[in-house]
């Protein structure tokens, strides 16, 4: 049975957890916390800053955290003390970190995603997906920022999740800055939180149950198919955390952040951003002016491609982590199947006709893939096809062939 959710209530004793710094006192507290117990410590001011330190339930391999969200309550008696990290991973080796603002005298709910698009960081650096799964596969520290006033004060902490995907206690949650820095309003459908959310707000979007479209309204949900009505003016970005299929249906500009399932992701009539983020996805144009967004090339590469219906290049555009710098000749003829994908891959598109960060069309005529068009970008600066290289296959496209601008860069 695979992990999904670590929880520290603290309703019966400190679980493992400690302060690393400076504490004059540390100790746990049957009543007070933000529902029962928590762990309190008081600050012994010797100039060091002090961290809630996770204890070893926490460590491991805690790769299907990622996607999840980490959160707690906590309060302090001051917040004066210069920015620092407010949580710390780390596997020993590499750390990523997060900043999410101070807390208040009374109890503060923060709630942060664990992935690549959230703002966590290495050294000053923006994480990537590989860097957040290279910590998570060795979990060996996992730190909480006690420490906000120069000098003596005193905290608590209570109700640490450390959740999978799936695992969330709520359904919907809706964050009002992009970060997802601040405290989550949850709702316990999603019309609520649709109906709440303004431009610029984040939705993250779990646990969805058998539900009708409102009369006139919204939305509607059908098991983990989601669809959003976005008949009113509405800006946001949708991460799917458990949900396999959503389904955009209006003319308003959203930005959808897929996971690792094969995500089913089909665009509405507005200019959306969409992300497969893992996963064999299958992404669908809506109409608007879209763009698809692959700023890490393994999202789509080998046997796992992403496929992109109605791509039209006359409107639409991909954002990828490196700069595409010419476009090669179509490719017409090869074998390619999907049981030798990257054997066959490589074979047709090679040395000679896919240059160093250059994209081309590939069309091949034999194998079970035969008469599927292809796009393969090299994205690791090695003429020719290796995996890793992003490989996208692109069904009922327009106003091809690839032109540079087709392509932008982060």
């Amino acid at each position: 049975m695979v992990l999904k959710a670590i929880v520290s209530s603290f309703d019966v004793n400190s679980e493992g957890w400690s302060v690393d710094g400076d504490p004059a006192t540390f100790g746990w507290n049957a009543t007070g916390g933000k529902s029962g117990g928590y762990i309190s410590w008081s600050d012994g001011a010797a100039g060091v800053n002090a961290y809630w330190a996770a204890g070893s339930q926490y460590y491991g391999n805690r790769s299907v955290f990622y996607g999840g969200t980490i959160s707690y309550d906590i309060k302090e008696t001051g917040n004066d003390l210069a920015a620092a990290y407010d949580i710390i991973l780390t596997n020993g080796t590499d750390s990523i970190t997060k900043s999410v603002g101070g807390p208040g005298t009374d109890w503060t709910h923060f709630s942060v995603i664990l992935n690549a698009f959230q703002g966590w960081k290495v050294g000053g650096s923006n994480a990537t997906e590989a860097q957040i799964r290279h910590v998570l596969d060795n979990l060996t520290g996992f730190e909480i920022r006690a420490e906000y006033v120069n000098g003596t004060e005193s905290g608590g902490l209570d109700n640490v999740m450390f959740l999978a995907p799936n695992a969330k206690p709520w359904t919907w949650q809706v964050f009002h800055d992009a970060a997802s820095t601040d405290a989550p309003a949850i709702f316990g459908n999603f019309g609520d939180a649709l109906n709440f959310a303004s431009a610029g707000d984040v939705l993250v979007l779990d646990n969805p149950t058998a539900a009708k479209q409102k009369a006139g309204g919204d939305w509607g949900i059908d098991s983990d198919n989601l669809t959003i009505y976005a008949g009113k003016g509405f800006s946001a970005s949708v991460f799917l955390s458990g949900i396999q299929t959503l389904t955009l249906s209006g003319a308003a500009a959203i930005r959808v952040i897929g996971n690792a399932l094969d995500n089913t992701i089909i665009g509405g009539k507005g200019n959306n951003e969409l992300i497969g983020a893992g996963g064999a996805d299958h992404l669908e144009s809506g109409g608007g002016k879209d763009t698809f967004v692959y700023t890490y090339s393994p999202d789509s590469t080998g046997a796992t491609y992403d496929t992109i219906v109605h791509y039209d290049a006359a409107r639409s555009h991909f954002l990828l982590s490196v700069s595409v710098t010419g476009i090669d000749a179509d490719i017409s003829g090869g074998t390619l199947r999907a049981g030798h994908f990257d054997a066959d891959l490589g074979a047709a598109v090679n040395d000679t006709n896919l240059l160093a960060h250059h994209a081309v069309l590939f069309t091949p005529d034999h194998g079970d893939l035969k008469n599927k068009l292809f796009m393969i970008v090299d994205t690791n600066g090695s003429a020719g096809y290796q995996n890793g290289d992003l490989v996208v296959q692109l069904a009922k496209a327009s106003h091809l062939p690839l032109k540079l601008a087709d392509f932008t860069h982060t």
